[in-house]
């Protein structure tokens, strides 16, 4: 027998005896392992939060340090016994959790947040197992200023009516949304935007605090085939060419252009 063989052995005997044979086994904790799935090669940068669900309420939740994720150093996790949903959040975090919800702040951009959640997990007996996989949960969207090194006369802001996740299926939490792009280079700039069930999302321009102009840009995603339910997201580009007064908008290799008008 191996050395991990038995002190997987000694770690088996040890839960085993949590509870004395006399009593009601069904009132003994169950201890849930979180094991990484086989498509994580490296675990995301930042904290990872845990949270377990039974049913309406939740009956764990804690925020591992990055050098506990590093090493896989979870600790022990100890629950009640039944059916739960296992959630596993990796990021560096600004928002906040309400319920369910992790929810930004207001005038934030989406954290680069990867997740994943295991639901019906069988936590009924002294051991159960989770996998985990750090699935994308944000979209980046770079835009390119035409022509490039020509400074941008408005400030651009992207705003929509999804602020957040529900960390129990990953699908969007609903709230107000708007958070100004961020210049990363010369004539580039990058927002991040939470998943989405809709279409509203819209780009501003803006001068000072007016909006001078609004652009569909939910509405124009949708309209390339951009799938919000994907596992991971991807990504998006836009390109705004001053120039000649129109906005491209690349998804997976494919463009589409509209032209807008701004008057001041």
């Amino acid at each position: 027998m191996t050395d991990k063989s038995i002190i997987l052995l000694l770690a088996g005997l040890a839960l085993l005896c949590s509870c004395s044979i006399k009593e009601d086994r069904r009132e003994c904790p169950c201890y849930l392992e979180l094991v990484p799935d086989e498509r994580m090669e490296a675990c995301p940068q930042g904290r990872l939060m845990v949270s377990v669900f039974e049913g309406e309420r939740t009956e764990f939740r804690t925020v591992f340090t990055p050098r506990q994720v590093d090493e896989s150093d979870y600790g022990e996790i100890s629950l009640r016994r039944g059916y739960v949903d296992v959630n596993a959040l990796w990021g560096v975090f600004h928002g906040v959790v309400r319920g369910f919800n992790y929810m930004l702040p207001e005038g934030s951009q989406m954290d680069s947040l990867y997740a994943s959640t295991r639901r019906g997990v069988d936590a009924t007996g002294e051991l159960a197992t989770a996998s985990i996989f750090d699935a994308k949960q944000f979209c980046t969207i770079g835009i390119k200023l035409l022509p490039e090194g020509v400074a941008s006369p408005f400030d651009l802001q992207i705003r929509g009516d999804v602020a957040g996740l529900d960390l129990r299926t990953l699908n969007p939490a609903h709230g107000a949304f708007q958070a100004r792009a961020q210049q990363t280079a010369p004539s580039r700039f990058a927002l991040r935007v939470p998943r989405q069930d809709d279409a509203s999302l819209m780009l501003d321009f803006l001068q000072g605090e007016n909006i001078l102009f609004s652009f569909e840009l939910g509405r124009r995603i949708l309209e390339m085939g951009y799938d919000w339910t994907a596992e991971s997201l991807e990504d998006i580009e836009l390109e705004i060419d001053y120039a000649n007064a129109r906005i491209s908008v690349i998804v997976g290799g494919w463009e589409m252009s509209w032209a807008y008008s701004i008057e001041i």
